[in-house]
């Protein structure tokens, strides 16, 4: 159906145009006969870009001219004439609606008005336009816009309310922001008016509500200037002096965004923002030494220590006992005598340092002194510790002048006192096993020579008995601990060094010839008398038992 119109389009165009010829040699063509044979068309178009519009004569025209409307505006305006059958309409401000003019020896024919849809930003106008704000009075308000196009000029008006009109504010050409400022009305209206070569245009309408900038400052345990403060002044703050026992310490803010100079000092600064501001001063308390004065070797002191971060009013409950051997002399405090309560003495930390004093003294002078089950030798009104030589004996005293009884660990060696406190040497049964002490009472580990027989001692001190492997070779202690040396036990042959020296067990073999004595390795006994199982036997000089 498309390919049948066409055609019969094509055909009348032909028609017209031989008609043309043939009567452009009759003559001259009548103006009556110029119309539009095909109409411009409208659309829509982007504000950037141009509409192209074309259009068909039944005649060359003199010229063509492109009129317009702007708005509601009913008058049709001309453009400038032109020649040719298509057009780059550009947008005009305010202008969508068209229609072409052409003229013919005079006789002007109009197209059907079109309209043109422009789409996108509007060149002429606002593009962005100020919002409505609250500011305050000390704050100015900085607008900024954007227009489409370069106009004439940009002014900022602002609506007179006592009147009831717009009136022009400030002069804003060329500029790209503006400041307004609080004057006298709380609330005032702007909007921005632009003037262009074709007409005016305005921004949205947009309010500036000004708010008050004076706010409170509240103060807790300092003071300042006025409890009142203009947002952008600097106020000062004092603390008030400190309590008995502290010191400032540092500001709190507990409402307000403010940063203080330094928030560390007792007098300070800030700048007052736009909003109510509180703080307050804080103090810690001072740290005093407390020390505690006493002998530890004369006295226990409980619930009480010297340290250097006690702080005023700070109480403290302590007992004090005296040790074993000695009796208390006085409690005092700061130079002052200290009364117990009962078994507790109670004492105040002052604004300064505080010194507890406990003094204690020996019950005896010299000579022994039995606490308890315990005994202690006094020399000088002290108690010994460590060795000590008393009547010819050693006894062992700690570090709190005990004596030692039983077992005792001194310098990495390990000694056994009995229950009068004498120290202990050579053998001992303790506990059903037998140790031995040197002459100077260490108990011994390892090989040891006692009289004519060798033993030895386990790493617990213990008497060993049976095998023993010692510096990789293997020895036999019978059961009173005397090592063996150049015998048999249990089958096997003990060298005069205690060693066994054979890797393999002797054991009984027999031949034809008879019953022989010996091991794997090659050896067996012969021309002597061997105890095998406890029981001795004699073999001849071939190894043969003699029965």
């Amino acid at each position: 159906m498309r390919s049948i119109k066409t055609k019969g389009l094509s055909l009348l165009l032909s028609l017209i145009t031989v008609f043309g010829i043939v009567f452009s040699f009759v003559g001259a063509v009548s103006a009556d006969d110029f119309y539009f044979i095909k109409q411009p068309v409208g659309g829509s178009c982007d504000y950037a870009d141009s509409f192209k519009i074309t259009w068909t004569l039944s005649q060359e025209p003199d010229w063509v001219n492109l009129e317009y409307r702007r708005g509601d505006d009913p008058t049709w305006y001309a453009g400038v004439d032109f020649h040719g059958s298509s057009y780059q309409i550009r947008y005009s401000m305010g202008v969508s609606s068209y229609r072409l003019v052409a003229s013919k020896n005079y006789k002007q024919i109009y197209s059907d008005p079109f309209v043109v849809k422009w789409t996108g930003k509007d060149p002429y106008s606002f593009w962005t336009s100020p919002e409505s704000t609250t500011r305050y009075k000390s704050q100015d308000y900085t607008i900024t816009w954007t227009l489409g196009s370069t106009p004439r000029y940009v002014k900022l008006l602002k609506y007179d309310k006592s009147r009831g009109f717009w009136t022009s504010e400030a002069e804003l050409t060329g500029l790209k922001k503006y400041d307004i400022r609080f004057h006298n009305d709380y609330s005032e209206t702007f909007k921005l008016f632009a003037a262009f070569n074709y007409g005016d245009v305005y921004s949205k309408t947009f309010t500036v509500t000004w708010l008050e900038d004076t706010f409170n400052v509240s103060v807790i345990s300092g003071k300042t200037a006025s409890d009142t403060a203009t947002a952008g002044d600097m106020v000062t703050v004092t603390a008030n002096a400190a309590p008995t026992g502290k010191e400032f310490d540092k500001w709190v803010v507990t409402k307000g965004k403010i940063t203080l100079a330094d928030a560390n000092a007792a007098k300070t600064t800030f700048t007052m923002p736009y909003e109510d501001v509180s703080l307050k001063a804080t103090y810690k308390d001072i740290l005093y030494e407390m020390t505690v004065d006493y002998d530890p070797a004369m006295v226990e002191v409980d619930g009480i220590f010297s340290i250097k971060t006690s702080c005023y009013g700070d109480e403290y409950s302590f007992t004090v006992t005296p040790k074993a051997g000695y009796k208390l002399v006085s409690v005092m405090a700061n130079g002052k005598k200290l009364n117990a309560s009962g078994s507790e003495y109670v004492v105040t930390q002052p604004a300064g340092k505080l010194v507890v004093s406990v003094k204690a003294e020996p019950i005896v002078n010299s000579g022994w002194l039995q606490t308890d089950t315990k005994w202690m030798y006094f020399e000088s009104g002290k108690p010994v510790t460590g060795w000590k030589k008393i009547s010819g004996v050693w006894f062992y005293f700690d570090l709190r002048g005990i004596m030692a009884t039983g077992w005792k660990l001194v310098d990495c060696e390990w000694y056994y006192f009995e229950n009068s406190g004498h120290l202990t040497t050579g053998w001992q049964k303790i506990g059903g096993s037998w140790y031995f002490f040197g002459s100077d009472g260490a108990m011994r580990t390892g090989w040891v020579q006692s009289g004519n027989n060798w033993y030895y001692m386990q790493s617990s001190g213990i008497m060993a008995t049976g095998w023993q492997k010692t510096g990789g070779k293997y020895y036999f202690l019978k059961q009173d601990g005397v090592m063996a040396a150049n015998e048999w036990c249990g089958g096997y042959w003990l060298n005069s060094d205690g060693s066994w020296t054979y890797p393999y067990k002797a054991s009984w073999k027999q031949d034809s010839k008879g019953w022989w004595y010996g091991d794997d390795s090659g050896w067996y006994a012969k021309d002597c008398n061997v105890k095998i199982d406890g029981k001795e036997y004699v073999f001849d000089k071939n190894g043969y038992w003699i029965t």
